[in-house]
């Protein structure tokens, strides 16, 4: 249960498990697929000049920036693992979410709804897995069928560069829609415009066409500099924050006011709530972000106790090592 202000920062790390690409994986694959389709201009630039992260080349480099959307949205929607294509895997870390939400401790539905009012989601990806499959096994689940619309209401979600698809502003309308419905099941695609038109899924052809359209959905830093104030005000409310496959880049710490939050971990000051930070270092790859721990807060101090790191894959840290919710 969500018993108080709880968020979660996902990076692409957290994706990795259902099928999609690592930053480093998605700036190969953007590279080749740019071979592929004669946009050569990107191609050869990302050779020449390679980027630590896409987000940051396409910022410096506006003149790319077309493509580079183009071919980010052609590399996910090909990777499209929901629908009928559900992975069923050990690191499925998803389900941890649907159990903590919709635990048989609630006492009744109205007490899931609840839950998911301390539940906010700040995603730095551009797919929309995480919507699609917590929304799906809501529907499928005998209880909570009926009432999950308005669970998937009160979870906000933030995509802090745009999503492929636009998260409805109302989920009730899949409950009122079969058509709509029945799709998002099958394929896994949230509609791109009209709710009773959709392109044929299963043929990869149309899928050029729909990374066209979803395209223009995906942000870049050069396009949205400010501050994402949904995102500052419930990390500054948050009591707890789990940070997942997260890189800790600089620049992303502070378009959601990360920095801030985790400089006033105790809650001294005037930066909202005491926090307790759950942060991932896969295997330890990424030494960097555990000098930012220690710089900021020394070791053997109250701050410091509150914090916690795993080296485990996101469904270990979140299923062995860190308490949650």
């Amino acid at each position: 249960m969500f018993k108080e202000p709880t968020v979660l920062v996902l990076g692409a790390g957290a994706s990795v498990p259902y099928g999609y690409p690592t930053g480093a994986e998605l700036i190969e694959k953007v590279k080749s697929l740019g071979s592929d389709y004669n946009r050569f201009d990107i191609a050869q630039a990302l050779k020449e000049t390679p980027p630590l992260s896409i987000d940051n080349f396409l910022s410096i480099n506006p003149s790319l920036a077309s493509d580079g959307k183009f071919l980010i949205a052609r590399v996910l929607l090909g990777m499209n693992t929901t629908g009928n294509s559900i992975p069923r895997n050990e690191n499925d870390w998803y389900s941890i979410l649907h159990h903590a939400l919709s635990a048989p401790s609630v006492a009744d539905v109205q007490g899931v709804v609840d839950n998911a009012k301390n539940l906010t989601i700040i995603s730095f990806n551009y797919e929309n897995s995480l919507e699609y499959h917590l929304f799906s096994r809501l529907l499928k689940t005998e209880r909570f069928k009926d009432s999950a619309c308005e669970i998937m209401n009160n979870i906000k979600i933030i995509h802090v560069y745009g999503s492929l698809f636009s998260i409805p502003e109302d989920f009730q309308e899949y409950k009122n829609n079969q058509v709509l419905r029945a799709h998002f099941l099958e394929s896994g695609f949230f509609p791109i415009s009209d709710k009773n038109h959709f392109l044929p899924y299963e043929d990869e052809r149309y899928l050029d066409r729909f990374a066209n359209t979803v395209s223009s959905n995906i942000k870049t830093i050069h396009d949205d500099r400010s501050r994402n104030q949904d995102a500052v005000d419930k990390l500054k409310a948050a009591s707890k924050i789990y940070i997942l496959g997260y890189g800790f880049d600089h620049t992303n710490n502070e378009r959601i006011g990360l920095d801030s939050a985790l400089a006033s971990v105790t809650g001294t000051g005037n930066y909202g709530a005491a926090k307790t930070i759950y942060y991932t270092n896969y295997q330890n790859l990424q030494p960097k972000i555990d000098l930012l721990m220690p710089k900021a807060y020394g070791v053997g101090n109250t701050a410091h106790r509150r914090i916690h790191k795993s080296e485990k894959s996101v469904f270990d840290a979140l299923n062995n090592h860190f308490p949650f919710p």
